[in-house]
């Protein structure tokens, strides 16, 4: 097979593997539409969440990690959070630390 310089062959096997990767990670425009189609805003969200609308869509577009907006979006659409944010919010959230009762002497 003649190739170019440079130019870099990928297996059939390994151009399948990969575009089944590539399928499963959602767009963030999907989850813009699955909104849309459940008629959820993202004021709705960010007014429940107590977060401004922008925030909800940086959260969308991967910008900033919330998980309870995150948590929120899912609900909304009825999907997971590893079906719209793969390996994003895999792990448990830090519980929130608690101000310290100390009096600085």
């Amino acid at each position: 097979m003649n190739t170019n310089k440079g130019e870099t062959l990928i297996s059939p096997k390994l151009l399948t593997n990969y575009l089944k990767t590539v399928d499963l990670i959602m767009h963030h425009a999907d989850i813009f539409c699955l909104l849309m189609k459940k008629n959820v805003t993202l004021s709705s969200v960010a007014s429940e969440e107590q977060v401004t609308p922008s925030f909800v869509s940086q959260v969308i577009r991967g910008k900033k990690i919330s998980f309870s907006v995150a948590t929120a979006i899912a609900a909304k659409v009825d999907k997971s959070l590893n079906t719209l944010w793969p390996g994003k919010y895999d792990h448990t959230p830090r519980p929130l630390r608690r101000a310290s009762s100390r009096v600085a002497a």
